[in-house]
């Protein structure tokens, strides 16, 4: 039986154009990096004649020609070429953007919280990155103290020699490679003092317990029973307590929990013990 020229020529021309679709192919001369990452594609065993080119760079926007495409958001991008409107070639996830760690986008601040007690010693504070929201992309940590790489944590503990201005440098990295470096400085003050023992028996001597921070900052001072039972609390620059109730009446001897913390300091400092009180 012969076959009609026409369909001879439809099939020849059907199979070509299977041919050369399978054997195009799309080149970039970089499929991965961190946003505003700038991408010069190509494509190479395109059909003989080329009369139309159209790209769909996977983020909602086409070019006919191949310039070089800025991607300035994080994600994946899924390219296609189509050529002649006929032969079309798809990459999936063929463009890999990763987040470049800002400041301001992912609202995050520095903690510094002084933890210093007789256990700790002197000089000591809990570090760490918060997030006032949530963000998808997760982050690996480098801390430096004055230039000196110390924690990989997201939060950590360090005691400092003495008082003093400190520099502190965080590296934050995504899994992409996107890095970015934030600075801050933290202050170690000798902290706040808390006399573990007074004794207000109204000799003159030791008869008030007094806490003090450095003078400007207010400070939240709260005396717990050992039940949990909140028996006396106060808010000034610098607290003095001459071991009443607020009704005047005294305190028995005994040992007492306290909690002291700043409030709306620039940085918040909380510190918290035992007081024995004797008479």
């Amino acid at each position: 039986m012969k076959i009609p020229t026409f369909f001879l020529t439809v099939l020849c021309v059907f199979w070509n154009l299977v041919l050369t679709a399978q054997g195009l192919q799309i080149n970039a001369d970089k499929t991965q990096g961190c946003d505003s990452l700038t991408v010069n594609f190509s494509f190479v065993n395109g059909p003989p004649s080329i009369g139309k080119t159209l790209w769909n760079y996977g983020d909602g926007t086409t070019s006919t020609s191949s310039i070089p495409k800025v991607y300035r958001m994080p994600g994946n991008y899924t390219v296609t070429l189509t050529i002649n409107d006929t032969i079309s070639v798809t990459n999936s996830s063929f463009i890999k953007v990763g987040r470049t760690p800002n400041r301001d986008s992912l609202n995050m601040s520095f903690i510094h919280r002084d933890t210093s007690n007789s256990i700790l010693g002197p000089y000591s504070y809990v570090i760490e990155v918060a997030y006032n929201n949530n963000h998808p992309f997760p982050y690996t940590y480098q801390w430096y103290i004055d230039g000196v790489p110390t924690d990989i944590n997201r939060s950590f503990p360090y005691t400092f020699d003495t008082v003093g201005l400190y520099h502190i440098n965080l590296k934050m990295t995504d899994l992409m490679g996107c890095t970015a470096t934030f600075s801050d400085r933290i202050n170690v003050s000798a902290g706040i003092q808390v006399p573990n023992i007074f004794t207000p028996n109204d000799d003159t001597f030791n008869d008030e317990l007094t806490i003090k921070y450095n003078g400007q900052d207010v400070i939240s001072f709260k005396v717990y029973t050992r039940t949990g039972l909140l028996i006396y609390k106060a808010e000034a620059t610098t607290v003095v307590w001459d071991g009443r109730l607020p009704s005047g009446d005294k305190v028995l001897s005994g040992i007492y929990f306290y909690v002291v913390e700043t409030i709306k300091a620039a940085t918040p400092v909380k510190k918290s013990g035992f007081v024995y009180i004797f008479r």
